[in-house]
């Protein structure tokens, strides 16, 4: 398989798990490249440091690249920093 690559864009962490965690094991277990952005820590939903531990573990599983937003808020900005580090995964 080559080069194919799936992007997951979420709004908080574990999110992207309990929507599609399973078809993403099954893909990475075929050899596609997985790139999974979270844009909030889910600060507001529980504990953060928590959150971010159960999302870099989910990652590891996967064979992800995990990239973070910045934002406290859910507000989710493309801009052009974030969209040269996708095209460079």
């Amino acid at each position: 398989m080559k080069n194919k690559k799936i992007l997951v864009l979420s709004a908080h962490p574990d999110d992207m798990e309990f929507g599609c965690g399973a078809t993403l094991y099954e893909f990475s277990r075929k050899g596609y490249s997985i790139v999974i952005y979270v844009a909030t820590a889910g600060e507001y939903g529980a504990s953060a440091d928590v959150r971010k531990k159960e999302q870099e573990k989910s990652a590891k599983i996967l064979k992800a690249d995990l990239l973070w937003g910045s934002s406290r808020i859910l507000r989710f900005f493309l801009v052009d920093t974030l969209l040269m580090r996708l095209k460079m995964l």
